[in-house]
């Protein structure tokens, strides 16, 4: 587990520079869950990211009924 931890402590570290980078409100939920300090720790590391807007429910249903390849999903 620690070493997973490690690796994608070490992608966020760098991911900027080769990335543009946004969050959704489920990261958010994500990373705020546990132990609150490791938890502050988390949303620290994406403080300046940007947050995508979440879906309306219409559109969510929308993207919901798009048909998907098969073995798709």
């Amino acid at each position: 587990m620690a070493a997973r931890q490690a690796k994608t402590r070490a992608w966020w570290d760098t991911a900027a520079a080769r990335y543009d980078l946004f969050v959704s409100d489920l990261v958010i939920e994500e990373r705020s869950a546990g132990d609150p300090s490791a938890a502050q720790e988390r949303l620290d590391v994406i403080d300046t990211v940007p947050l995508l807007e979440t879906p309306d429910d219409e559109t969510r249903s929308e993207v919901e009924n798009l048909s998907s390849p098969p073995g798709g999903r």
